[in-house]
């Protein structure tokens, strides 16, 4: 199930493609049912903003879920707090303001999880290309609920998700793969 709507308003849609970066990075320390679901958004001047559940279902009283911790780099745009919901526990992160490159820095917040996600946010002209690879090899196969949605200022041009609407597209990743993540949009 969903754990927050993405909504069509303005505002609301504008999610962080960096909150995806957070949450991969701590699969490999996973077991048991995951609930992972990132909504974002670009703006016009190309500000990424968002938020992200990481959960699990606690093995004991003493099982807080997936934590994730802010870069030092992006101290003031990345807020996290504790989540439970469903009989789910973890963190939720919110996110504002970054910059395409504040995305990248993002992908530094676990040396444990290096390499597990792969993004990249690039304009070139009028063109904005998003290229992600995510690695779910280690993810639980069984409980696995892994989507990642993303609203863009304009009509998505190509990608290969699955189309929300004219500007959001969402991927739904499969546990035990390694899935790839495109899309273009002129503004």
């Amino acid at each position: 199930g969903t754990i927050f709507p993405v909504q069509q308003s303005t505002m609301s849609v504008r999610r962080a493609l960096a909150v995806a970066g957070l949450v991969l990075l701590a699969l490999p320390f996973l077991t048991g049912c995951l609930r992972v679901q990132a909504s974002m958004g670009i703006s016009s001047d190309d500000r990424v903003s968002g938020q992200i559940v990481a959960a699990t279902i606690p093995a004991d009283e003493e099982d807080n879920g997936p934590q994730l911790v802010a870069p030092a780099s992006l101290e003031g745009k990345v807020q996290v707090q504790q989540y439970e919901q469903d009989g789910y526990v973890g963190s939720q992160a919110y996110f504002s303001g970054l910059t395409f490159g504040d995305v990248q820095q993002l992908m530094t917040m676990s040396e444990q999880g290096a390499g597990m996600l792969q993004l990249n946010l690039q304009r070139n002209g009028d063109l904005v290309s998003l290229n992600g690879r995510v690695d779910l090899e280690s993810a639980p196969s069984l409980g696995t609920d892994v989507q990642f949605t993303i609203a863009f200022p304009a009509r998505v041009a190509t990608t290969n998700g699955t189309r929300e609407s004219d500007s959001i597209v969402t991927w739904k990743l499969p546990a035990g793969e390694v899935s790839t993540l495109r899309a273009e949009v002129r503004y």
